[in-house]
């Protein structure tokens, strides 16, 4: 049975980032190098903020018994929107 799912890294603090509180979660929020403002929710001791991957992942069983996870290079989990 295939399962979608987003994956997610755990990396450390950005410089400048300030910890808030957002509907009872830790989230830190802080400016990119682009100017852009970001949002991600922090780890649980705080060290790091949880970045989730822009596209889905595809996780199988091959014909040979192996898991695997494979990028669908889709941004929703129903395919490509028109």
């Amino acid at each position: 049975m295939a399962s979608v799912f987003k994956r997610s890294k755990v990396r450390p603090m950005p410089p400048g980032a300030r910890v808030v509180e957002r509907r009872g979660e830790r989230v830190a929020e802080w400016t990119d190098a682009a100017g852009q403002k970001r949002r991600a929710p922090v780890t649980e001791d705080g060290s790091g903020v949880r970045i989730e991957a822009a596209t889905f992942t595809v996780k199988f069983s091959d014909e040979h018994g192996r898991e695997r996870k494979v990028s669908s290079r889709c941004r929703h989990a129903t395919g490509p929107r028109a």
